[in-house]
């Protein structure tokens, strides 16, 4: 029997597999593998429903014992040859070396009868399930996937600018992505520690002691001697941007960072994403008026 006169049979199993989103009930919820075979994903699914129609179709649906002719064998082989770059594609070390062992084998052996084939096929099953119940699984909602870890979340400038910042940038944003709201304030608290010192740095500020209101303090003393032309030609423009921007960092320091580091305090996604976005914005300001840390 060729081939093709499975794919009947496969395609008709492969229309039954249910979807069911078992996130729905506890969104951000770690999901295992037994879970996760209710939900139509592709890798997931072509998996599971890809053995079982095999399964069906050698046997599974209680035929009589028959003899395997070759067409059929290397067309078994041929169909776990298919799903191995999905096994392996999701880490399953053990259940790929068992699908490449059963290709070897139903190539050279001849002779299979059809519970063999059964049995065979059920073991991969078993072995793929139990490795898989090991798996752990997070879904990200789609309006947050793009802040899952991404290493250029606030522009090639700010990148460019504010080097230093760029692990909590992107810790910023992943906890975003993943509802971890407060982890995500506290991160994005962090992103403001370089071009806080790059604000001090342009205004030849010593930090003395290194904490937001004395470093704020000593920049704001220092802005109020740029009042001539001694501060170069563009010294009010000056001024003014220094001034602004030493604003945006006492209104953060008093109405985030120094909330965010009390346990009491705790963030919701709205807030986060708040925050996350007025800080990227303020970097970016900064960033485009010429302000970087130094080498």
């Amino acid at each position: 029997m060729a081939l093709e006169t499975m794919e009947p049979a496969i395609r008709e199993l492969e229309t039954n597999v249910g979807t069911v989103c078992p996130w729905l009930a506890n969104p951000y919820a770690l999901v295992n593998w037994w879970n996760m075979e209710k939900f139509a994903a592709d890798k997931f699914c072509k998996i599971a429903s890809n053995i079982a129609s095999l399964t069906y179709y050698f046997g599974g649906d209680g035929r009589s014992m028959r003899q395997m002719p070759a067409g059929e064998l290397i067309g078994l082989a041929e169909q776990l040859e298919g799903i191995l770059p999905d096994v392996e594609g999701i880490g399953l070390k053990t259940s790929g070396l068992l699908v490449r062992d059963s290709v070897k084998r139903l190539r050279e052996i001849s002779g299979w009868v059809s519970p063999q084939i059964v049995q065979l096929l059920t073991c991969i099953n078993v072995t793929i399930n139990s490795e898989m119940s090991t798996q752990l699984f997070v879904r990200i909602f789609p309006e947050r996937s793009d802040f899952f870890e991404n290493p250029n979340l606030f522009g090639n400038q700010v990148e460019a600018s504010f080097p230093s910042a760029s692990r909590d940038i992107m810790a910023a944003g992943t906890c975003y992505a993943l509802d971890r709201n407060t982890a995500s304030v506290m991160h994005s608290m962090r992103c403001l520690e370089t071009p806080l010192v790059a604000l001090a740095d342009r205004l030849n500020v010593t930090i003395k002691k290194p904490d937001w209101e004395n470093v704020i303090n000593d920049v704001e003393s220092a802005i109020g001697k740029v009042n001539g032309p001694h501060a170069g030609l563009t010294w009010k423009e000056e001024r003014d941007f220094l001034a602004g921007a030493a604003m945006e960092f006492r209104y953060i320091k008093n109405a985030w960072r120094n909330h965010a580091m009390h346990a009491r305090e705790h963030y919701d996604a709205n807030e986060a994403r708040s925050v996350l976005d007025h800080i990227k914005a303020l970097m970016v300001h900064l960033a485009d008026n010429g302000m970087k840390e130094k080498p």
